[in-house]
């Protein structure tokens, strides 16, 4: 019983079955989700709260499964979790919003452009999918960098993937999602610097 639950949760309940591409669809299903609840009210603290949950019951799945191969393809919540570190930067911008946290004025400015374009940092539920289109464009950007570095697994990522334990399985996608949140933050810092070099006022 325990590890038919088990199974269950490491496909998504399935999805991880589906015999093209798993892995980008649970990805893409993440990312909607994720974006879903990020931008509730106090959606910064569900999502780490929700991915420290499923980050952790993941790794004790891993280990109570059965599944033959060391990192088989219908394992798809290491992909759920990825790319929902990915989020990183939004997180952090969405935070930066909600306290005082003492930074320099200027990544302040990075990190909440990153989480608050156009005005979308309190949208609801509904409101979500009339989002304006930088917003989505934002989790699109967040989402195809994550594939690119879960799939290509380049520098550290790929040492990770190549131990081949339960831990492994979890952390490269864990730190694909931390690299692919670096690159979009490089980004909203390159489109910052250069809105200040063209006479833009991003943000008062």
């Amino acid at each position: 019983m325990i590890n038919y639950l088990s199974k269950c949760y490491l496909t998504l309940f399935g999805l991880g079955y589906i015999p093209i591409a798993p892995g980008t669809v649970a990805s893409l299903f993440a990312i909607i989700l994720g974006g879903v609840v990020l931008s509730l009210d106090n959606g910064h603290i569900y999502v780490i709260i929700i991915l420290l949950f499923l980050g952790s019951l993941g790794y004790f799945c891993l280990k109570a499964s059965s599944f033959e191969s060391n990192d088989p393809s219908e394992v798809v919540i290491d992909e759920l979790v990825g790319q929902w570190v990915a989020l990183w930067p939004l997180i952090i911008g969405k935070l930066i919003l909600h306290s005082d946290l003492i930074m320099p004025k200027y990544m302040k400015y990075v990190f909440i452009i990153a989480s608050h374009l156009n005005e979308l940092i309190d949208l609801g539920f509904m409101t979500f999918f009339t989002a304006d289109r930088y917003y989505v464009l934002a989790l699109l950007v967040i989402f195809v960098l994550f594939r690119f570095f879960d799939i290509q697994k380049p520098l550290i990522i790929g040492t990770i993937d190549k131990k081949h334990t339960h831990m492994s399985i979890m952390m490269d996608d864990i730190v694909a999602g931390l690299f692919a949140g670096f690159v979009f933050l490089t980004l909203i810092f390159l489109f910052y610097v250069l809105s200040l070099s063209s006479g833009l006022a991003i943000i008062d």
